[in-house]
């Protein structure tokens, strides 16, 4: 069967109305399978506004009921909405269901897996994507001992109901294989990537007047979800260092999530409010200003990310645009170093931190030959179109697994 006949239908609890990891992740996978010749439909939770992709080749079928990701009872009623449409288009006869795993995804997978039994259509395949680790992202948040055997229960089994995986990072598929004993042949790792077209290098000036932002300011800058394993406090406490050396500098971060007041609060607790601007959400549209803004890029991962790994969309967004990297020397990121596109630190070193980024600033050349080098890892090895070409290839090869 060649590609252009295939169809995948994708689903995830993503919700559209919100400009995260998630959403961009999800949609540029959807984009870039349609434009290798798939027909793509993507089912995903009610949209609360009206949300158009009016040049997109893929189909958004929507279920009748929204995300409410906070709200557990909610979030758990959202999920049998799913199930009239996937069931809809299992009899559409698609080649592949492509699943973003979450724990109740269980529920829509197991739908599938029951029909390929009943109708007796084993070549349909259920396809999951694992991007995290549920215990990690447990361990930040407070819960129930029931509501967590439950998380952890119906995260195992939306995993091993899947007919083989896509992991994002070496590190997540060691772990299917070790917890879950998942054959490896049965996982793909392949990690995130990042859309060069709209992630591009913008005149520095130019990007700082349109965010009506301190050109002649040293920005040390930041751009993700706002969770302890960012690392942003090490960073904070290393600012008042960089201020000593860099009297102009300041930190600018841009994205919110559970630790935005606790790093307000550690700002204030430093004296360096005034120096560290919190930008709050912004429009993904907006997103690649505020990169092309910076002098340098942060990514400060604490050492629980070396557990799971980590393929950080920020990341390869920021080489997208071409701007000199310091972050946290993780498994995943060696390639940082190896070619020259950025400088790696010891995670969780506040002064280690802060002397790196000390150095780049005195060396205005080095940052720029680092940003020329990172514009073009991004479009030689991390671009979505990449990513959807591995993929999809390794779909192509499911005939094998029965």
């Amino acid at each position: 069967m060649i590609r252009e006949q295939k169809k995948i239908v994708m689903l995830g609890d993503v919700n559209l109305n919100t400009p995260n990891a998630g959403r961009v992740h999800f949609l540029n996978l959807a984009k870039e399978f349609s434009r290798l010749g798939l027909r793509v439909i993507v089912i995903l939770p009610k949209s609360k506004k009206n949300i158009n992709f009016p040049d997109e080749k893929f189909k958004i079928r929507f279920t009748r009921a929204y995300w409410y990701k906070n709200h557990f009872p909610r979030a758990v009623l959202t999920y049998p909405f799913f199930l009239p449409l996937c069931a809809r288009e299992f009899f559409q006869n698609p080649d592949f269901f492509y699943v973003r795993i979450s724990p109740l995804m269980f529920a829509p997978i197991w739908l599938v897996k029951i029909l390929k039994k009943v109708f007796r259509k084993p070549q349909i395949k259920i396809i999951g994507e694992v991007n995290g680790w549920l215990e990690e992202e447990l361990g930040t948040v407070k819960m129930g001992k029931m509501k967590r055997f439950l998380e952890k229960w119906f995260f195992k089994w939306s995993i091993c109901s899947c007919d083989c995986l896509r992991a994002v990072t070496p590190e997540l598929k060691k772990l299917c294989e070790s917890k879950f004993s998942i054959s490896p042949e049965r996982i793909l790792v392949a990690g995130n990537g990042t859309d060069t077209e709209q992630f591009r290098p913008i005149d520095k000036n130019k990007a700082r007047k349109e965010l009506s932002i301190n050109p002649q300011t040293f920005w040390i800058g930041f751009v993700g979800g706002l969770f302890r394993w960012q690392g942003l406090h090490y960073l904070l406490d290393g600012l008042p260092l960089i201020l000593k050396e860099i009297p102009n500098a300041k930190l600018l971060i841009v994205g919110d999530g559970p630790e935005l007041q606790p790093l307000k609060g550690r700002a204030k607790e430093l004296g360096i409010e005034e120096k560290s601007v919190f930008e709050g959400s912004v429009p993904s549209e907006k997103v690649p200003l505020y990169i092309n803004s910076f002098d340098i890029a942060v990514a400060p991962f604490t050492k629980e990310r070396e557990i799971s790994g980590t393929s950080a969309l920020k990341m390869y967004e920021y080489m997208a645009c071409g701007v000199a990297i310091v972050a946290s020397r993780m498994k995943n990121f060696e390639f940082l170093e190896k070619e020259g596109a950025g400088v790696l630190v010891e995670p969780e070193n506040s002064e280690k931190l802060a002397r790196v980024i000390i150095e780049l600033f005195k060396n205005p050349q080095e940052r720029l030959r680092m940003g020329r080098v990172a514009r073009r890892l991004a479009k030689e090895q991390f671009s979505w179109q990449k990513i959807a070409n591995q993929i999809t290839d390794y779909v192509e090869n499911q005939q094998q697994y029965k």
